[in-house]
């Protein structure tokens, strides 16, 4: 018996501890930030020019840099991208290293063009108090002084939402 309330013991004590460092250690939000926006890079380099295709000089995404990408010396050759993958040479090795990204879901969406272009998820200012992300299928707008969310297609507008906020949870 001794040995079971002991049990019970050590183990009501790691509860409470366990308890006791999830409420000190709670989650905390960041204030809402509208005036930082990573602006998009561009690559200008001989091996661009070189090895993509004259018919994608002109292409939206010519030369920019993929964010989040770990190749900082690569460059995409558009004529490669599909909806899924994208593909990567390294500058100044004369097209001899090469990497493929894919991915199950789509990286890249048809336009208006017909032009395969980048997924852009971010929320990039389009006034002082309207924030968008245009660059996908779904188009999404937040507008910061009325709090509310839109989500626009070629099909549907769909605008919903009041008083919402945005923040961010935990250390970034």
């Amino acid at each position: 018996m001794n040995i079971k309330k002991s049990i019970f013991s050590i183990l009501l004590g790691i509860v409470c501890w366990v308890n006791a460092t999830a409420q000190n250690n709670s989650l905390s939000f960041k204030s809402n930030n509208y005036s930082s926006f990573s602006p998009d890079v561009y690559i200008q380099h001989a091996d661009l020019a070189q090895y993509t295709d004259t018919g994608y000089y002109h292409h939206p995404d010519y030369g920019k840099v993929t964010p989040n990408w770990s190749c900082k010396e690569c460059v995409e050759l558009l004529q490669y991208r599909t909806p899924t993958s994208r593909y990567y040479i390294t500058l100044g090795l004369q097209g001899n290293e090469f990497y493929k990204q894919e991915s199950y879901f789509p990286l890249h969406y048809r336009d208006s063009s017909n032009q395969l272009v980048s997924i852009e998820y971010n929320l990039k200012p389009l006034s002082e108090q309207v924030y968008a992300a245009l660059k996908q299928p779904v188009q999404t707008y937040f507008d910061a002084s009325s709090h509310t969310v839109m989500l626009k297609s070629d099909l549907y507008t769909i605008q919903f939402g009041s008083q919402l906020s945005i923040y961010s949870v935990g250390h970034f």
